[in-house]
């Protein structure tokens, strides 16, 4: 496994911001999914997915979930980028 102190300043940038864009086109294609079905599809989102609760605020909430599970993903996967403090003394 690779550290930043593996590689440089710059491919370290890189790899983390290639990493981000795809989690972000993942969930870019969950909510694009979301909005597709309620603008083309509201009936299925009005229609209950379980004790009561409709798809929609099932999806919503999955939404939510899912950020936070890309949120994770990304922290597990990026790396920090060994930079100084801008404006203090480095350790």
């Amino acid at each position: 496994m690779l550290y930043a102190g593996d590689m440089s300043s710059a491919h370290a940038t890189a790899k983390n911001a290639r990493i981000g864009m795809i989690l972000f086109l993942i969930y870019l294609a969950f909510y694009a999914g979301f909005v597709y079905l309620s603008a083309f599809d509201a009936a299925f989102m009005a229609s209950h997915a379980f004790a009561g609760i409709n798809v929609a605020v099932v999806y919503g909430f999955g939404l939510i979930a899912a950020a936070f599970v890309l949120a994770l993903v990304y922290l597990t996967l990026c790396h920090p980028v060994d930079e100084p403090a801008r404006g203090g003394p480095t350790p």
